[in-house]
Order: C-alpha cells, then structure tokens, then sequence
C-alpha cells in the first residue's frame, strides 16, 4: 500500500493512462458506467479492488482511482483473484499506521497533511502526489465485514497539486 502512495500508481499504471493501458495492466472483470452528453462524458469502470474514472472520448484518460480497500474486508475470494492475477498479495484489513510508517520510510520528503474529519472517518491528503487516503476513525467500528479503527478504507489518486 505504501508502494501505492509513494508512487501514484497501482499495477504499474496510474492517472493520465489510456483505458487501454488499462485493459493490458488489469485482467480483471469490470463494468462500465458511462454518463453524459457525447463530447463530455465521463466513464467509470469498476474492476471490484478499484474504481477508476476517465474522460477524454474516443481516448478515454485516466483522471482518478479509488482503491476500494475496504472490500478485502467483505471477499477473500477478491484477495485470492488479485494475487493470482497480479502476484500482489494484500490484506483483508489494512491499518493505517503501518502504511503511514513505511510510506515515511520511502518518500520522507514528502509531508501528509493534518488529516480532515469526515463523519466516521479521517482524509489524509498527500498533495504533492494526488494522494487521498481515507481511514475509519470512529472507535465503535470492529473489524468483521468492514474494516475497523484505524484501517484503510480506501485511497484515492488523481492530479497532483499544481499539475
């Protein structure tokens, strides 16, 4: 996860990558939403583990991903079909303070910001690198079919600040 942070990308690709890019990098089963007027549409594929929005038709770029961490909580049928099909082997929780120490340990020039209370849960934001990581922060939320305090529920990815 940390991995994930430190380098904008998951799988090898990240924001500005072509739906292409995507389709050779995630052997994953998806579907598609797309919505708007022809021109200006936006398209969001859910590959389960990620969501990931484009824009930019007939291209169609990449412009956010949402790692949905939290569903690793829910299927470890989702955890066993990501390593067999990318080798990467994740967690059914993810807590944040052992992603935050090793992401410290990779980009230590890289500050995160204070992080924003929103409802049951903290935003940390690393905007240097387009960086959102959303962790659950509401004591009474035991890990089981969600994660719990102090998990990851999900990391989002776009545009860096300035860029």
């Amino acid at each position: 996860m940390a991995q994930i942070l430190s380098s904008g990308k998951i799988f090898g690709i990240g924001i500005g990558a072509q739906l292409h890019d995507f389709e050779q990098a995630i052997g994953f089963d998806h579907v598609d939403d797309v919505q708007g007027r022809q021109g200006r549409r936006l398209m969001r594929r859910d590959y389960g583990l990620l969501e990931v929005t484009f824009d930019g038709e007939p291209g169609w770029k990449c412009r956010w991903i949402s790692v949905e961490v939290h569903r690793f909580s829910r299927s470890i049928g989702l955890i066993e079909e990501v390593r067999e099909l990318t080798g990467v082997d994740f967690s059914q929780y993810t807590p944040w303070a052992d992603v935050q120490r090793e992401f410290e340990r990779l980009v230590p020039c890289v500050s995160i910001q204070p992080p924003i209370i929103q409802g049951g849960h903290q935003e940390f934001h690393l905007r240097d690198l387009g960086v959102t990581v959303q962790v659950v922060h509401d004591r009474k939320y035991m890990r089981g079919d969600f994660p719990g305090f102090g998990d990851i529920w999900s990391i989002g990815l776009s545009l860096p600040v300035g860029k």
